[in-house]
C-alpha cells in the first residue's frame, strides 16, 4: 500500500474511533428512551473505540516511516 493511501486510510481509523467514543459516550449518558439496537451498537463502540484509536496510530507511524525511507 502506497504511504499516501495508507495515511489517509489512518486519518478515517482516527475519526471513526473518535466517532465511536463520542457514541458510546452519548448512548452510556442518554437517560431516555431508546431502541435495543441503539444500546448495542453504543456498547460495541465505546468498547472498540480504543483498539481503533492504537490501530490507527500504528497506521500513522508505518506511514510516516515509509515517507522518509523514500
Amino acid at each position: 500500500m502506497k504511504s499516501k493511501n495508507m495515511l489517509i486510510a489512518s486519518l478515517l481509523l482516527l475519526l471513526a474511533s473518535f466517532c465511536m467514543f463520542i457514541w458510546g459516550i452519548h448512548m452510556f449518558t442518554y437517560k431516555g428512551d431508546y431502541t435495543k439496537f441503539m444500546s448495542i451498537t453504543g456498547f460495541y463502540s465505546f468498547i472498540l473505540c480504543i483498539p481503533t484509536f492504537i490501530l490507527a496510530i500504528i497506521l500513522i507511524v508505518i506511514a510516516d516511516r515509509k515517507v522518509d525511507k523514500t
